[in-house]
């Protein structure tokens, strides 16, 4: 992967995007540099202002940085974006971390975030490498533990519905990615987003039907509901159970 400096006039676009506003950009490239990070990494799947980067959307530009001397997650703050600053999200990966979700935080601004890098492909993909029946309910059980803990939290994802965007399998289990859309002031559905995600009429339901035949919509919309009215340990479990990943 090449190392593009900060000066350069490419990377100052992608400071500046979508509109290349030079006070902004000026005042990024200063902040970031205080930070101790004067380069990027072409790197990613998506190209904005002709380098590679890991991914765009409405509120952000993300893109690999080198920072202190590791490889870290960089997100931009759009020039258009709707939010105003990003210390909302930050706030949440913050109390997200606290219960080990998500990439740790390691500094940020209203402009930008800095995270640690976590390696591994969407979570569909994973799926699709037919991962031993055991590795599977062990990886998905942590991963519906993780939504649990964050409805315990008070802390809304937001997103978990699209699970291949917002999750990826790493060498030590499943990430929770992109807190853009977290609130606390919402009723937490993190569980309940996350098993419609992965179950009921999903790209990634069609991959995991044939290995969880006895799975039922009716039925499992039925233990949904029962947590949904009491979320507690026992709807947990029972939900747990009636998928196969309990006791395992």
């Amino acid at each position: 992967m090449e190392l593009h400096p900060l000066s350069q006039p490419q990377i100052r676009q992608l400071l500046g995007y979508p509109h290349g506003n030079q006070q902004a950009v000026q005042q990024l490239a200063s902040e970031l540099q205080q930070h101790q990070i004067a380069s990027i990494y072409a790197a990613g799947p998506r190209r904005v202002a002709g380098i590679p980067v890991l991914g765009l959307g409405y509120g952000g530009l993300v893109i690999l940085v080198k920072h202190q001397e590791q490889m870290r997650v960089l997100k931009i703050r759009r020039t258009d974006a709707g939010q105003t600053s990003l210390c909302r999200e930050a706030a949440a990966l913050s109390r997200a971390n606290e219960a080990s979700i998500g990439p740790r935080l390691v500094a940020h601004s209203s402009n930008f975030l800095i995270m640690d890098y976590l390696v591994g492909p969407a979570y569909y993909h994973w799926l699709r490498t037919v991962p031993p029946l055991p590795t599977l309910k062990a990886n998905l059980r942590q991963l519906l533990a993780q939504a649990r803990q964050l409805d315990r939290l008070g802390l809304d994802h937001g997103e978990l519905r699209c699970v291949s965007s917002h999750v990826v399998a790493t060498q030590r289990g499943p990430a929770i990615l992109d807190f853009g859309s977290a609130s606390f002031q919402r009723r937490p559905a993190n569980l309940t987003q996350l098993v419609q995600g992965l179950w009921i009429g999903t790209r990634l339901a069609e991959q995991l039907r044939p290995r969880f035949a006895h799975v039922e919509k009716s039925a499992l919309v039925h233990r949904l509901r029962a947590y949904k009215q009491q979320p507690n340990s026992a709807t947990f479990e029972a939900l747990l159970q009636y998928l196969g990943l309990w006791g395992d």
